[in-house]
């Protein structure tokens, strides 16, 4: 079972960074619906450990929350399944989330209810998903993502929400599924795709390509 984090989840996602088509490109972000006055807003994770944000608004503290610090429990288990901090209604400092198994689902720290510095997530076996970096609420840094078994999925870098340079992913198989480069979100240059059977295919792109070729490294967890 998934964790329910901050209380409530929005009933779709902001973003679906990274995510992999068939013919392995990231889809375009989605907005999430507004949420009425009063509600809490969510921080919860898709399939891939990535945070889905409120488009333009802060993460709000669950709304008994007061001042200070906050702990929610799973009635399944007794277990926690979140604890962080408030401040006039929003959330801030360290949050973190659990699976009911009381693995650690995810991990994040809060500036005005906007997320700050490194963030990662965790699949309920205890393996790395997700290692990405945000400035005042918006993707800015590496990530890296990982399938269940350890194995990597997906690397690449962003700049205050735009995807920059080299970015790869591979099939769960660890066999390759995409490489190419961005510029300012757009595709520039040469990109490959592969299917798992290892074929492959080549597109084209404009704008100004990445002098010489696009060199990935792997990333152990």
């Amino acid at each position: 079972m998934h964790p329910r984090n901050l209380l409530i989840a929005p009933a779709a996602a902001f973003m679906a960074l990274l995510s992999l088509p068939a013919a392995g490109e990231p889809a375009p972000p989605a907005s999430a619906p507004a949420l009425a006055a009063g509600e809490a807003q969510a921080v919860v994770t898709d399939e891939q450990g990535i945070p889905i944000l409120p488009q333009d608004q802060p993460v709000l503290c669950p709304t008994q929350a007061d001042d200070g610090r906050y702990q929610s429990d799973w009635s399944s288990t007794g277990k926690r399944m979140e604890r962080g901090s408030c401040r006039e209604g929003l959330a801030v400092r360290t949050w973190n989330s659990w699976y009911d198994n009381g693995v650690k689902a995810w991990k994040g720290f809060m500036e005005s209810g906007k997320l700050a510095g490194q963030f990662e997530s965790w699949y309920d076996n205890g393996q790395h998903r997700a290692r990405m970096q945000y400035v005042d609420g918006v993707l800015h840094g590496d990530v890296t993502l990982w399938w269940p078994d350890g194995a990597v999925r997906g690397l690449g870098a962003y700049e205050e929400g735009l995807a920059q340079g080299c970015h790869a992913r591979w099939h769960s198989t660890g066999t390759r599924a995409s490489r190419g480069a961005y510029l300012d979100g757009e595709k520039v240059g040469r990109w490959y795709s592969w299917d798992e059977e290892g074929h492959r295919t080549k597109e084209h792109h404009g704008g100004i390509p990445l002098k010489g070729r696009c060199w990935i490294p792997v990333l152990l967890p």
